[in-house]
């Protein structure tokens, strides 16, 4: 008997993981899932997640079940941290490089390079700021899939409508940051 694994969705949270560890940021739960859910956006390709908006911005439950098998597999360490704001450290394990060489997706050069662009741009970012930036990202892409395309004030607008404890400065500049690291294009 043989049983599938979906091992692109588990080597992607072992490379993001590792990539996290050699950069000497922290990766959390809620930092795992905007990377992915970005990686999913800004790449165009379908990692196997089905994202929804969620109340720290685009969730998806299957990818913390994936988690929890890649750390039983050993891809991965999730351990709790007690100082600052609490949380999880998700870092690197003894079998983190045999699951990322077994996701095929990691062998496409415009993943990996995405992978390096987001972990770039994110990584220093905390949970709430990656909160912030995907829920636009999430806001913005939902509009124009759906043939609906917002202008930034809209968008701005409808942000703080969801998450109404960001004020709308704060979403702004976080918007042209997207805009400016061409996240986002300018609504025709």
């Amino acid at each position: 008997m043989r049983i599938s694994l979906p091992w692109n969705r588990l080597g992607i949270i072992a490379e993001i993981a590792s990539r996290f560890h050699d950069n000497d940021l922290r990766l959390g739960k809620t930092a795992l899932q905007k990377m992915v859910y970005m990686l999913q956006e800004v790449s165009g390709v379908n990692v196997g997640y089905e994202f929804s908006l969620y109340t720290y911005g685009p969730f998806d439950s299957q990818l913390l079940q994936d988690l929890d098998f890649v750390e039983t597999l050993k891809g991965v360490s999730v351990e709790t941290v007690s100082e600052g704001y609490g949380g999880v450290n998700i870092t690197v394990a003894d079998e983190t490089d045999d699951l990322r060489e077994r996701s095929e997706l990691l062998t496409n050069p415009r993943i990996r390079e995405t992978l390096d662009r987001i972990v770039t741009d994110f990584g220093q970012c905390s949970a709430k700021e990656l909160e912030l930036r995907s829920t636009i990202l999430f806001i913005v892409h939902d509009a124009r899939r759906r043939g609906e395309p917002l202008q930034e004030d809209q968008t701005v607008s409808l942000v703080h409508e969801i998450k109404p404890y960001f004020d709308g400065a704060t979403i702004a500049t976080a918007f042209d940051e997207l805009e400016t690291k061409g996240y986002i294009q300018p609504a025709v």
